[in-house]
């Protein structure tokens, strides 16, 4: 791994039930190849792992703020990552028309001035909707290799994978 270059790996699961969101591969459909899926008026529980460990001053999610919680790593082999969770609610989010995908930007400001920002593709169901939001694999995580060339102040994203 080159000097400035790290994983941030992200996790979204719905609060009240700690299940990993949807998502599903749209092929050329839209912008993005997958499709993440979230219900209305929603608590979610966002954690956030950067490998080797890179501090994480804040989050937004859709222009919004998060308040970050940094944990300690379950198993001593991670010892070379820092992770955080935050705490996300889709309130205020209308449900996705058929056929349409809105963008999730998420930005990601770090020690030194360093920013990443990411969008994630999704489609919102109506909160009381359990049937179609559940069609799909179990995202358990988006992982993205990025690179911070020298002199720079924003991330490169290199490599995007979801599993």
């Amino acid at each position: 791994m080159e000097n400035n270059a790290f994983k941030v790996t992200l996790g979204l699961k719905k609060h009240d039930t700690e299940i990993p969101v949807v998502h599903k591969q749209d092929g050329q459909r839209f912008s993005r190849c997958n499709t993440v899926k979230f219900n209305t008026n929603t608590a979610y529980d966002v954690t956030v792992t950067i490998r080797p460990e890179l501090t994480l001053r804040e989050m937004l999610i859709q222009g919004e703020k998060v308040e970050l919680t940094r944990v300690k790593p379950e198993k001593i082999l991670e010892d070379d990552c820092c992770i955080f969770r935050a705490e996300w609610t889709s309130t205020g989010f209308s449900s996705s028309k058929s056929g349409s995908r809105k963008d999730l930007n998420i930005n990601f400001e770090f020690t030194n001035q360093i920013t990443m920002m990411v969008s994630i593709q999704c489609k919102f169901y109506e909160d009381s909707e359990n049937q179609h939001c559940k069609w799909g694999q179990p995202l358990h995580n988006i992982e993205y290799d990025c690179l911070i060339k020298d002199g720079q102040s924003f991330v490169d994203i290199l490599k995007e994978k979801y599993f």
